[in-house]
């Protein structure tokens, strides 16, 4: 059958008044693309009941299905429901099954349930509900017009968890056998959007299928890979040689997968190589540590970060001689050198990466301008350090040192460190 017409409507004054950014809808999209689904529009909406019901029935004069996110909490400015009755002529019910799961959300975590939420067991009649398992407010689905309207909350845990069980399964039902699409991403760190573009060439010409397009965001690059057609084995073959392609191109800056980060795959090679490491950090002040201690299980591998801001701190924590910074400089390649040696030392690590550097916006000088910044990676064998200079507000500039110093920690592992022995 003909693919059906989706759009996503986002509900929420936070939304369009820039308060909160809507990673929903990209969620949506994407998820709905790998089960052979296209999106094609996405819209946001304020909390006005006019302006929500006024779009919704836009949207279904012309969609066969509208997916919405959002407006379905217990206060008054939650108005999803109310819309979707006004939109499609329908009266609101109260839903007992529903009103019993959210009394027994409360109930496992041990509070009373305010009697705002019984709003959240209402629904436009003949709406089927949709149950939320991590969360108190449901969602639903609901013919109108020979159109399907299915609305998710807001809270992107809640959404994710109801687009999987719920609505993913709904559509295949309803709309059978679409065309197979598979998508890959890649990630990348080290080169530059445009570098990657010269790189990829006639990979990324318009109207090629498998389609490969990039996006960049604080120096990481998506290479999403898109492949089309009827005949999955096809569809999955075109895929891998396109991505063999391309990893036969830019292999080296490919650290990983999907939605991975950086201080993931940093991660998986401390495991795989079973290392330990240690961080000093000046200019980023404890970034690169968070950015490690977000990873669960770490704490296997990561013995001790400290964050030498001051000079009497790298002398005192790190053991970087006084003599050396007041002939170099703390934003220098020796200091960055010793401070890497230093905790590598104290910690009794394997690995150790320190940084420091001018994040700005003062305190730069003509030679050692704001952006200037040194990171240094140590072993038991070797020293390595490597001189950026990185533009931008402060906070680009600690985000993106933190990146490029996990990123040599990456290349420093698969390029010197013995890989650990296999398990007996």
């Amino acid at each position: 059958m003909t693919t059906p017409r989706i759009e996503i409507l986002s509900i929420g004054s936070e939304l369009i008044e820039g308060r909160t950014t809507d990673t929903n809808s990209a969620e949506i999209a994407t998820a709905l693309a790998e089960a052979g689904f296209s999106v094609a529009a996405v819209h946001a909406v304020g909390d006005d009941l006019s302006e929500i019901t006024a779009l919704l029935r836009n949207v279904m004069d012309r969609a066969d299905v509208c997916i919405c996110t959002g407006g379905l909490g217990p206060t008054l400015d939650d108005l999803t429901r109310q819309a979707v009755a006004a939109a499609c002529g329908k009266q609101l019910r109260f839903d007992e099954p529903a009103m019993n799961a959210i009394r027994d959300f409360f109930a496992r975590s041990g509070r009373k349930m305010p009697q705002s939420n019984r709003a959240q067991a209402m629904f436009p009649q003949g709406a089927t509900v949709m149950p939320n398992p991590v969360g108190t407010a449901p969602g639903f689905a609901l013919e109108c017009g020979g159109r399907l309207l299915a609305c998710m909350p807001g809270v992107p845990r809640e959404m994710r968890a109801m687009l999987r069980d719920s609505l993913l399964v709904l559509l295949q039902n309803r709309f059978p056998a679409p065309r197979c699409i598979k998508i890959k991403t890649l990630r990348l760190f080290g080169i530059p959007e445009s570098a990657l573009a010269d790189l990829l060439g006639d990979l990324m010409a318009r109207g090629r299928n498998p389609s490969v397009g990039t996006n960049a965001s604080s120096g990481i690059i998506g290479i999403v890979i898109h492949s089309e057609g009827e005949n999955p084995p096809d569809v999955e073959q075109k895929l891998l040689e396109t991505e063999n392609k391309i990893r036969n191109l830019v292999g080296e800056y490919i650290y990983g997968e999907g939605t991975m980060k950086l201080e993931e795959a940093v991660a998986r090679l401390l495991e795989q190589y079973n290392i330990t490491i240690s961080t000093a950090e000046s200019c980023t002040g404890g970034m690169l540590g968070s950015m490690l201690t977000n990873v669960p299980g770490i704490s296997r591998f990561y013995r001790e970060g400290i964050i030498s801001y001051s000079n009497e701190a790298k002398v005192a924590l790190a053991d970087v001689p006084k003599a050396l910074i007041a002939a170099k400089g703390a934003v220098s390649d020796e200091v960055a050198r010793a401070l890497a040696e230093g905790v590598r030392k104290k910690a009794e690590a394997d690995l150790s990466v320190a940084i420091t550097g001018i994040a700005g916006p003062t305190g730069g000088t003509q030679e050692k301008p704001v952006g200037l910044v040194y990171i240094a990676v140590t072993d038991r064998n070797m020293t390595e350090s490597r001189e950026f200079r990185f533009s931008g507000d402060r906070h680009t500039i600690r985000e993106r040192a933190s990146l490029t110093a996990l990123n040599m920690l990456r290349l420093h592992i698969l390029e010197n460190m013995p890989p650990a022995p296999p398990h007996v």
